[in-house]
């Protein structure tokens, strides 16, 4: 699976725990094979400050990437608001990681009544294109309950926990005298309310021996505080300390203490102290129920004041047993439900989920509706169903049909026939989007070679069904969009060119004096592929190899056999690889059909360099544009005569054919074009 990684900052630019989570995502998902690209934005324009800008120039930056992966995930909150302006301009899929409060009308705070802040009506504002992203992740569940408050559909968001980084070791415990308690933060944020709850929760203890370690910045307003508490145990502020030397602070900690009064992010070193197995004290009422259950893992108190917390302290500071219980419990935990591999599992589960499932409703004996399933199984989760010619045949799988169209997102069909005709109407039922290609049979009407759906009642009837009420109907050439809109008006209609694999049918420089044709032999194709016509033209030319490859379907060879001169071969059914040895020594392909909705035969031999002489009506023109020769169907001198100018021209002719397909019809192109319609 292709993912982008979008964050405003990528280690090794840190400024708290959200880029290390970050980092250590992108590592577990690439061990796991994925492909995951990092867009860090403070590297591509380290020069914009204002966080509205930034998210302008990043949804210009990533749109050309659009159709390059499978999931974009955005980190680190400050670039919601491009991520949702992205999956709603060219529907990607998305997650995003809710890891902070910005952009959220309920979680942000306000200097004072919010709704007479400029701040909160923004944020509404806001919302509204931050939900256009496909799925959310958070960290706690009272997050995700502020989050769908703010607008966020429930069945859109889920709690996964941050992954515990595999690479902390945790410290054994040293033994000392007394009662060591421990917090980490920042205390140099004005007004900090969880800090003015520890100490004043602190300075209610009785004298006794403890001593409360505090790790952080801001020694101005420790000092403060604890000059207005005047807590009777002693306080020692530690200051700032490096990642490395957090182990030997726990090690000689007892109780870690984390007195949330805001909900807040399940902090890393919370999962550091667990680890520690530490005995942990924070809040309750869903801030961090989902990683500690309440005196099983940890104290949790909800509501948090200095009072209640004073009260827990004293119990764990008497209570050796609890303590060590608790922190053995809390440490099992966080492994179990934090661990690399049960977080990654998640993520990857919710990827694949946000994938959108299609159904399939065609055959694999033609190889460009398997060409099409190949090229959409890297993009879609799919489920194939068989196109069934037998009417009884398919009413018995209805049942099946209806249930596939249950568990997609839109149905593809190729050809409008009655297997299109009822998973068109069961999308339509269940409101979902479906797409049929017009091939070329059912939108035509040839009675005169009786050829087409639209010669019978009993195919005219599902055709028409099929090509008015899907959402969309895609036409393979323009000969065939002018037969579907004269004889229906679609919902919607949209020109796709067949495609060729360009990899798989390579150009030769030896070629041979050759006439090529690819067809199956079969009789309703002597007229309509022009098979008789090819085996008659080549007594024009005895000295000519003149090939005919295809299987045989009855005793058409036969005939054609009867009628051949000695330089007509039939080979009968080949693989791909000898297919393409045969047009890559023939000089010159024929195809004399009266019909072709698109001709992808043809566009595999100009490929190889082939000369392409094409009768001049329907889509064959089309196909060869100026590279070959056209003749009127059914004219044999002028069949004739245009096999021997292609015979007589230079091999620079065929790679002008080749040209022509590379621009036009290759896969990558059709590839490009169905995504712009089914994403």
């Amino acid at each position: 699976m292709k993912i982008a990684m979008v964050t405003p900052r990528y280690p090794p630019n840190i400024s708290g725990g959200g880029e290390i989570s970050c980092r250590l995502l992108v590592r577990k998902l690439r061990e796991r094979g994925h492909s995951v690209k990092v867009f860090s934005f403070d590297r591509i324009f380290p020069d914009v400050k204002n966080r509205f800008l930034l998210n302008v120039k990043v949804y210009r930056f990533l749109k050309k990437y659009v159709k390059s992966f499978d999931v974009f995930h955005v980190y680190n909150m400050d670039l919601l608001l491009a991520m949702g302006w992205l999956s709603k301009r060219y529907r990607v899929k998305s997650v995003a990681t809710l890891n902070g409060t910005v952009y959220s009308p309920s979680l942000s705070r306000y200097s004072f009544f919010k709704y007479l802040s400029f701040r909160f009506y923004r944020n509404r504002l806001f919302m509204r294109w931050i939900r256009g992203i496909s799925f959310f992740v958070t960290l706690s569940v009272f997050r995700k309950e502020q989050w769908v408050k703010d607008g966020i559909d429930e069945d859109r968001i889920v709690v996964v926990p941050n992954i515990v980084d595999p690479s902390f070791k945790p410290v054994s415990y040293k033994e000392h005298s007394g009662i060591n308690l421990l917090h980490v933060g920042n205390y140099s944020v004005s007004k900090k309310q969880e800090f003015k709850t520890l100490v004043k929760g602190f300075s209610l203890l009785k004298k006794q021996d403890i001593v409360l370690y505090l790790v952080g910045k801001g020694k101005k307003q420790v000092t403060g505080l604890i000059e207005k508490y005047k807590p009777v145990n002693p306080v020692v502020h530690l200051g700032m300390k490096s990642y490395s030397m957090m182990g030997s602070i726990y090690a000689i900690a007892d109780v870690f203490v984390h007195p949330a009064v805001e909900p807040s992010p399940v902090h890393r070193v919370l999962y550091e102290a667990l680890l520690n197995k530490l005995c942990v004290v924070t809040t309750g009422n869903n801030f961090y129920s989902s990683i500690i259950r309440d005196n099983v893992d940890g104290v949790l108190l909800y509501p948090m004041t200095p009072s209640r917390l004073a009260g827990s302290l004293r119990l764990l500071i008497s209570d050796k047993k609890l303590r060590n219980r608790l922190g053995v419990s809390g440490c099992k935990r966080v492994k179990e439900i934090a661990s690399s591999d049960k977080v990654i599992d998640r993520y990857i589960s919710i990827y694949k989920n946000l994938r959108k499932k299609i159904v399939f409703s065609g055959s694999f004996g033609s190889k460009f509706m398997k060409r099409d399933y190949d090229l959409l199984c890297k993009y879609f989760d799919m489920r194939f169903v068989e196109t069934s010619r037998h009417l009884l045949v398919l009413l018995k799988r209805l049942f099946v049909l209806f249930r596939s169209v249950l568990w997609c997102d839109m149905v593809f069909c190729w050809f409008a026939n009655w297997n299109s005709a009822f998973l068109v109407f069961f999308a339509r039922l269940l409101n979902k989007r479906s797409v049929v290609v017009a091939g070329g049979y059912d939108v035509v009407d040839l009675p005169e070679i009786n050829y087409g759906a639209y010669t019978n009642f009993i195919e005219k009837l599902p055709s028409r069904f099929a090509t008015k009420n899907a959402d969309i109907v895609l036409s393979v050439s323009k000969s065939n969009q002018h037969e579907l809109l004269s004889k229906v008006s679609p919902r919607k209609n949209v020109l796709v060119y067949n495609g060729v694999p360009v990899d798989r049918f390579k150009p030769c420089y030896d070629k041979k004096p050759m006439v090529v044709t690819v067809g199956e032999v079969k009789k309703s194709n002597l007229s309509r592929k022009g098979l008789e016509m090819f085996v008659r033209v080549a007594r024009f030319f005895p000295d000519v190899p003149f090939v005919m490859i295809g299987g045989f379907n009855d005793d058409t060879v036969s005939y054609l056999k009867s009628i051949a001169s000695s330089n007509v071969s039939f080979t009968g059914f080949v693989s791909d690889s000898d297919l393409v040895e045969y047009l890559q020594r023939s000089k010159v392909y024929a195809q004399f059909s009266y019909h072709e909705g698109f001709g992808v035969s043809v566009a595999e031999a100009m490929l190889c360099g082939c000369i392409p002489v094409v009768s001049s009506q329907y889509a064959l023109p089309e196909v060869v544009d100026g590279t070959g020769f056209k003749v009127k169907y059914g004219d044999v001198e002028s069949c004739v005569s245009s096999i021997r100018k292609a015979l007589s021209c230079s091999n620079n002719k065929g790679y002008m054919a080749r040209e022509r397909v590379l621009n036009n019809f290759s896969m990558s192109r059709r590839e490009n074009s169905l995504l712009e319609v089914l994403l």
